[in-house]
């Protein structure tokens, strides 16, 4: 939890973010989650006609790709009100991807 690293140190709570830092901890969430996008989009071009509605899982996954990545590069990781901005934004994509769902 990005926010809570401050805490988190204080009481002596390990947690990846603690220890490593927000930036190394964003970088691989960002990774992590727009590999995801990129297997969305291959999934989509890949499968077999008619599985997905295609034209819409692969513009809205490169959409949510770009917004990640403005997202990680607007983060400032020494700033507590942008780590929280870039937390939020996070949480903003799991909403839109959950919005998406329905229409693949």
């Amino acid at each position: 939890d990005l926010p809570d690293i401050k805490g988190d140190k204080e009481f002596g709570v390990k947690t990846f973010a603690s220890r490593l830092g927000a930036k190394k901890v964003a970088l691989m969430a960002c990774l992590t989650l727009g590999a995801n996008y990129v297997h969305a989009i291959g999934t989509a071009l890949f499968s077999q006609p008619g599985t997905f509605n295609t034209p819409l899982m692969v513009g809205a996954h490169a959409a949510l790709a770009l917004m990640l990545a403005r997202n990680h590069k607007k983060l400032d990781p020494d700033d507590q009100t942008s780590i929280k901005r870039f937390y939020a934004r996070i949480w903003d994509l799991f909403y839109l991807e959950y919005a998406l769902y329905p229409f693949l």
